[in-house]
């Protein structure tokens, strides 16, 4: 945890200590690379990006933290 100038306090915890993550979308469910359109290359990216992902990943379609055929399906079904 990085440091805080405790401005902000709410039962003890500093609300610059909190860290938000959110999907990276265009609207395109399918659209891995933001681009606008889903092609080959969000299937490559799937493909290249397999296995376990830790955080927010544009390819974990399925958020389940796992980039699998799950995630690849959707791509293939919004193609």
């Amino acid at each position: 945890m990085g440091s805080t100038d405790g401005a902000w306090q709410y039962s003890g915890w500093n609300i610059d200590d909190l860290k938000l993550f959110t999907p990276l979308s265009t609207g395109i469910q399918g659209d891995v690379n933001r681009d606008g359109v889903i092609n080959v290359t969000d299937v490559l990216d799937i493909v290249s990006n397999w296995g376990s992902c830790n955080g927010v990943c544009a390819q974990d379609i399925v958020p389940d933290g796992t980039i699998n055929v799950s995630d690849l399906l959707q791509v293939i079904g919004n193609w």
